[in-house]
C-alpha cells in the first residue's frame, strides 16, 4: 500500500467513525429533548482521532448550542481540542 493510500484509508475511518458518534451523538438529543429539565447526558466527541472514545457531559441546551455555533467544527473537539481547529469556541 503506497503512502498515499494509506493515508486515504486512515482518512475514511476517521470520517466513518465522526460521521457514527454525531448520528448517535444526534439519537441522545432526540431523547434527551423528550425529558423535562437540564440534566446532563454524555456525548461523544466527534473530533478527528480515530481513537477518540471521549465522552462529556452536556445539557440539551449546550449541546444545541455547540451544534449551531456556526463554525462547521465537530462540536465536542471544541471542548477537549482533538481535531479542533482555533477557531472553534468551547
Amino acid at each position: 500500500m503506497t503512502d498515499t493510500a494509506g493515508k486515504e484509508a486512515a482518512e475514511g475511518v476517521i470520517g466513518a467513525m465522526s460521521s457514527v458518534f454525531r448520528r448517535v451523538n444526534d439519537s441522545i438529543r432526540e431523547l434527551a429533548a423528550r425529558t423535562a429539565g437540564d440534566d446532563l447526558w454524555s456525548f461523544f466527541c466527534e473530533c478527528d482521532d480515530a481513537a477518540c472514545r471521549e465522552q462529556v457531559g452536556l445539557t440539551v441546551k449546550e449541546f444545541d448550542a455547540r451544534r449551531n455555533d456556526g463554525h462547521g467544527e465537530p462540536i465536542l473537539a471544541a471542548i477537549h481540542g482533538n481535531g479542533a481547529s482555533s477557531s472553534a469556541a468551547a
